[in-house]
């Protein structure tokens, strides 16, 4: 019977397997058995490639509002540009 800190243990393995030997991890995670270590190895492993998979999604420019993908900052550097010249359209320049 495993102790609650095997099983942390098996599932912070799992973990990091998973983010830094990916095939290895892959490989590790189609083993069968009933086992307590190896199911937390598992949750642990299936928890990173949620997480990965969240962050993909996240800076994707597809899964994102339209108003996140646009260069904000040049946009507005646009704008204050057309504006400037706007205002100083009617000013007669000092002699």
């Amino acid at each position: 019977m495993a102790t609650e800190k095997d099983l942390e243990n098996s599932f912070n393995n799992g973990y990091y397997v998973a983010k830094y030997a990916s095939d290895l991890a892959d490989h590790l995670t189609l083993a069968y058995g009933d086992d307590e270590r190896l199911n937390a190895f598992k949750k642990g492993h299936d928890t990173y490639t949620v997480e990965q998979s969240k962050e993909k999604n996240i800076t994707n420019k597809e899964n994102r509002p339209s108003w996140l993908n646009k260069d904000r900052i040049s946009d507005a550097r646009k704008d204050s540009k057309k504006l400037d010249k706007e205002i100083n359209r009617d000013i007669e320049p000092e002699k």
